[in-house]
C-alpha cells in the first residue's frame, strides 16, 4: 500500500490453504529506510472435508470392545507418554500398567460414524502413537472398514517391538479411495500386566478429487449393439 491510509487488505480466493498457520507483518518503507513491525498469526480452519479426532471431548465418537481383558481404552493425558510434539491434551489410551497389578489387555477403540471419501480416489489415515512394549505377546493393530463395520482389513500391526513418539502416516487408498463409509479401529492386546498404546489427533482424509461421481451405470445388449445409460451426482472439468 502506497500513499493514503489501508485498513483492510482482501486476500484473493484460493490462495490460503486449510489448517495452515500464516505470518505477516507491516514494513513502512521511506527515504531513511525499512522500519519492520511486529510479527502476527493466524490459522485458517480444517478442511471440513476431513475427519479429525484430538479426544479432546472423550471417547463419544467412538465404541469400546472389550475383547476378554480386564481393561479397557480410555482417556488420559498426552504429558504422560512419549508421544509426538503434535500430541497435546487429552489422548486415548489402553493402558495396562495404568490399570494396576495383575491386569491384562484385549480392547478395540472403533470409529462410530464413517467417513464420506466417494469423492476421491486417494486416502489416507495419520495418527500420533506412543507403543510401549514389554513381551513378544503385545500386540497393536489397526484396521480398515469400508462397509459399515461388517468387515475390517489389517493395515498396520505391531508386533512385540517398541515404537514410541512416532507420527504414523497410512495410504490406504486401495482400501478406501472411492469409499462412502471409512473406518478405523485400533485394537491392543497385553495378556500380562504390560505397558500401554495411546494414540491422539486421529485424521482420515482423501486427495485427488474424481472428476465424475457416479450415482447409476447399466448397459443393456441389443443384439449387436450396446445401450449405455449412466447418471451422475458431480463432475469437475469433465
Amino acid at each position: 500500500q502506497s500513499g493514503s491510509l489501508a485498513t483492510s487488505f482482501s486476500i484473493p480466493s484460493g490462495v490460503l490453504a486449510y489448517n495452515t498457520t500464516y505470518y505477516w507483518r507491516v514494513d513502512e518503507i521511506d527515504g531513511t529506510g525499512t522500519t519492520t513491525g511486529p510479527v502476527w498469526s493466524f490459522k485458517t480452519e480444517r478442511d471440513p472435508s476431513v475427519y479429525f479426532e484430538d479426544f479432546e471431548a472423550g471417547l463419544g465418537a467412538w465404541t469400546i470392545t472389550n475383547n476378554g481383558g480386564t481393561c479397557d481404552w480410555a482417556i488420559d493425558l498426552a504429558s504422560a507418554y512419549s508421544m509426538p510434539i503434535t500430541s497435546e491434551g487429552n489422548v486415548a489410551a489402553a493402558n495396562s500398567d495404568g490399570c494396576g497389578s495383575g491386569s491384562t489387555m484385549n480392547t478395540t477403540l472403533s470409529q462410530i460414524s464413517g467417513v464420506d471419501l466417494s469423492m476421491y480416489s486417494d486416502a489416507y489415515l495419520e495418527f500420533d502413537s506412543d507403543f510401549n512394549d514389554y513381551l513378544a505377546t503385545d500386540d497393536g493393530y489397526v484396521d480398515i472398514s469400508v462397509d459399515n463395520g461388517a468387515t475390517w482389513t489389517n493395515v498396520l500391526h505391531y508386533d512385540g517391538i517398541d515404537v514410541r513418539a512416532t507420527h504414523v502416516n497410512l495410504d490406504i487408498s486401495t482400501l478406501a479411495g472411492g469409499q462412502s463409509d471409512v473406518r478405523v479401529r485400533f485394537t491392543y492386546t497385553a495378556p500380562g500386566w504390560d505397558w500401554w498404546w495411546a494414540i491422539d489427533n486421529v485424521t482420515i482424509y482423501g486427495l485427488t478429487v474424481v472428476p465424475v461421481e457416479l450415482t447409476s451405470f447399466a448397459a443393456v445388449t441389443d443384439n449387436r449393439n450396446v445401450t449405455l445409460n449412466w447418471s451422475t451426482a458431480t463432475e469437475l472439468n469433465n
